[in-house]
């Protein structure tokens, strides 16, 4: 009798140091986990992803110093938060999200269009501001002057990225134009010149972007969207997941709205009025239509 009495006593010391065992084993690897947001409350540093475009970020040839309206103003939203910015790393727009996926930055600092096909892999903060998407066609073109339904032909080729915008505008609005594809990553610039030397019909850039190619490309492309396609937004990026994070940076920009900073840092960087504020677009101010 005493000795099935030992072994049943032993049969449940053994199973409560089993599941102790399992539990802190469980507990270990939970906490072995340190997430982007604990890992920046801890250290006080968040480090940023970027690429450069005028006027969001621009880097100084001599001294490699970052300036423009989202260097800015991101820097602003860190200070908030009382945190300082690592911008550790300048990569290609193709390699952005596969930076955030291994680790190398907490956030891709310069923002991007928010698309159906990128919120599967990262989380959007508050737009910082947005812009309106033109259509734009060889300067000797006027098929589809005051006509855009004239796209959505069979005849008509539409030149784009993978993954953008312009392919998602495509599909929409326009799904009977042939699609030349470019993969993703490609510069924008080169959906344009694929207009300029006739492979393509049309193409559907912002404004910026359009100003941008006009200035080492003159007389070539012009924009004929009286009304803007889209309206769409300017947005960091965080890690899917990093919920805790994104909420942190939610409202602290946010705040840099609401104080009016984001307006005037426009005001000083994009005097062409390229990019539409958040509060003069809930207004519903037509000053960035595309022209």
């Amino acid at each position: 009798m005493k000795n099935i009495v030992v072994l049943i006593l032993c049969a449940v010391v053994t199973s409560y140091l089993t599941v102790q065992i399992a539990t802190k084993s469980a507990l270990t690897r939970t906490t072995d986990h340190e997430t982007a947001y604990e890992r920046i409350i801890r250290t006080g540093v968040v480090r940023c992803g970027y690429f450069l475009f005028p006027p969001l970020a621009m880097k100084d040839p001599n001294t490699n110093a970052l300036t423009g309206v989202t260097i800015d103003i991101f820097n602003k939203l860190a200070k908030h938060l009382n945190l300082k910015v690592d911008w550790a790393e300048e990569v290609s727009f193709a390699g952005l999200v596969p930076g955030l996926q291994t680790g190398r930055y907490d956030a891709i600092c310069t923002p991007m269009w928010p698309t159906a096909a990128r919120a599967r892999e990262v989380e959007f903060i508050a737009p910082q501001f947005f812009a309106a998407l033109g259509v734009w066609v060889r300067v000797d073109d006027d098929r589809f002057t005051n006509n855009l339904s004239a796209l959505n032909k069979e005849d008509v080729t539409i030149s784009g990225i993978d993954g953008q915008i312009e392919q998602t505008v495509h599909d929409d609005q326009f799904p009977k134009a042939k699609m030349l594809s470019l993969p993703g990553g490609t510069d924008f610039s080169e959906s344009m010149l694929n207009v300029v030397t006739k492979k393509a019909d049309a193409t559907f850039v912002d404004r910026a972007a359009g100003d941008l190619f006009a200035k080492t490309h003159p007389g070539k492309l012009k924009n004929i969207a009286s009304q803007p396609l889209r309206v769409f937004p300017f947005s960091v990026a965080v890690m899917g997941g990093e919920t805790r994070l994104k909420n942190m940076f939610d409202t602290a920009m946010n705040e840099l709205h609401n104080t009016g900073y984001i307006k005037r840092k426009l005001d000083e960087y994009d005097p062409g009025n390229h990019f539409l504020p958040v509060n003069d677009f809930y207004k519903g101010t037509n000053q960035n239509v595309a022209k």
